[in-house]
């Protein structure tokens, strides 16, 4: 097995990004949350790390000869939260002091979202809005974001023009947010759903999820998830999400 050292910026080796649109989500993603892109490892024929954007987008064909190597990689790098197939995240946290492995499910939504009757309006998010959505996503604490927001606030408005993300707002404040946060040819990853204090369980989260859903639909491609909250799960079922893959979540001690 070969390893090359890319700098970032860098172009996918020829045909990998046919194979990651190719494979199931819950076969093919691995999020690592990382801080400011540096560099990129090529593990060829079996994964790719990529540093880009604040994450590390890792592709395995479960060869598990590059376990080893991709928990040296991750361990050498601040990361505090980790996300993938079920079997590769446990396998990976084993290979790594002072983690714990969590399992959990992967959702998708195969058609329309059902009608729930939500009615508030909901619009695009576009990156003037990110400081905004920020100061939403610090003010919810199970989103664990603290500290000095400023990179990633500069990483959401990075990412939105070409991942799509909805909002609402009353009195010109932002009061509910959702996007993605991954994608490829097949899926797409939906994350940071939330819902300001105060004005939960009036419809906003059905809102917002119903107008990204139909954006996913509209360009092709099927919405997915993973969820901790059971109040969310139960919303993601009325809306017509079901389980149909093993997901692990594994996070620093």
């Amino acid at each position: 097995m070969s390893v090359e050292t890319l700098s970032y910026p860098f172009p996918l080796p020829p045909g990998w990004q046919a194979a990651i649109d190719a494979q199931p989500l819950d076969n093919c993603l691995l999020t690592a949350l990382l801080p400011a892109p540096r560099a990129a490892v090529a593990l060829t024929d079996s994964l790719l790390m990529a540093d880009a954007g604040g994450r590390a987008a890792v592709w395995s064909s479960r060869d598990t000869r590059a376990e080893p190597q991709a928990a040296a990689y991750l361990s050498g790098r601040p990361i505090e939260e980790l996300y993938g197939p079920d079997g590769l995240t446990a396998a990976l946290t084993a290979l790594m002091p002072h983690w714990t492995h969590h399992r959990t499910a992967l959702c998708h939504l195969h058609g329309l979202p059902s009608a729930l009757g939500g009615t508030m309006p909901v619009s695009p998010a576009h990156p003037a809005d990110a400081h905004e959505v920020m100061g939403l996503l610090t003010s919810i604490a199970e989103f664990g974001y603290v500290g000095d927001m400023t990179a990633e606030t500069g990483r959401l408005a990075g990412e939105l023009p070409r991942l799509p993300g909805v909002l609402i707002r009353h009195d010109g404040q932002v009061i509910g947010f959702a996007h993605v946060i991954f994608q490829n040819a097949r899926y797409a990853m939906i994350g940071d759903v939330a819902v300001a204090d105060g004005w939960r369980r009036q419809g906003c989260g059905a809102a917002l999820m119903t107008a990204l859903c139909r954006t996913i639909v509209d360009q092709g491609r099927i919405p997915a998830l993973i969820y901790f909250n059971p109040q969310a799960g139960r919303l993601y079922r009325r809306l017509g999400f079901v389980a149909d893959g093993a997901m692990g979540f594994s996070e620093s001690e």
